[in-house]
């Protein structure tokens, strides 16, 4: 299934937002010392930045929902 350009951009928009979000909660429990749970955040953070820059660029992602 092929997204139409406005849904594009928002899912760009929804993931960029995600993955500026995971990385405050990664900074933030690092604080605490947590740093096993700050590298899934991160990891998590870099995810959802990858999957921005695949779907802006049309190319598929593995998941439920292909977008």
């Amino acid at each position: 299934m092929s997204l139409s350009e406005a849904d594009r951009k928002s899912v760009v928009a929804y993931r960029l937002e995600r993955a500026e979000a995971t990385f405050a909660e990664a900074l933030g429990v690092a604080e605490r010392g947590w740093y096993n749970l700050s590298a899934n955040r991160l990891y998590y953070a870099v995810y959802y930045a990858a999957s921005a820059l695949l779907v802006s660029k049309g190319l598929p992602t593995h998941g439920a929902m292909q977008a």
